[in-house]
């Protein structure tokens, strides 16, 4: 259920429709989002920015709130990136993760959530908190791109910063 919430929460940010399996169309929902927000029934809001520093929340550096394993090219247009998250202080699995990258001013801009869950054996604790997604180098605009992952806490709306950053090499 919360990773349905991080969806909605960023219905403005992110703009696939991947995460919508509904009868109505994506847009009605968007409008209808918007109108809720506008009107107070989300709690902390809805997110207006692609920019991850709006919702960064410094992690302790005592806890390890997951990896950003690998990102792998699969052909020229595609990657795939895996890993796992956690919250920590919760001791449950992120409500999702984020993915961003780094644009020619340094901003970390966000261009995807995964809510995806799989087995993890290697982390035994929180066997379901790996993830992974495939995206593609068209939705980035630069040809050497660093990648970070985050953590995305719902109850907060807050994202934390996954060990390990990845850099790939687009063909853009």
């Amino acid at each position: 259920m919360l990773q349905s919430k991080a969806y909605l929460l960023m219905i403005n940010v992110i703009h696939n429709n991947e995460c919508l399996v509904m009868k109505r169309s994506p847009e009605t929902l968007r409008k209808t989002a918007n109108i809720l927000d506008k009107l107070g029934f989300l709690q902390s809001g809805l997110l207006k920015s692609k920019n991850i520093q709006d919702i960064v929340q410094q992690p302790k550096s005592y806890l390890v709130y997951g990896y950003f394993n690998t990102a792998n090219q699969i052909d020229n247009q595609t990657y795939i990136a895996n890993g796992w998250a956690i919250l920590p202080e919760k001791g449950e699995v992120a409500d999702g993760v984020i993915l961003t990258y780094e644009n020619f001013l340094g901003d970390a801009i966000i261009f995807k959530l995964i809510n995806q869950r799989m087995p993890r054996p290697s982390v035994r604790e929180d066997l379901y908190s790996g993830w992974q997604k495939y995206f593609s180098v068209q939705e980035i605009s630069q040809r050497i791109v660093k990648l970070q992952g985050w953590d995305f806490d719902t109850d907060t709306d807050k994202a934390f910063l996954l060990n390990k950053t990845k850099i790939i090499f687009s063909s853009n």
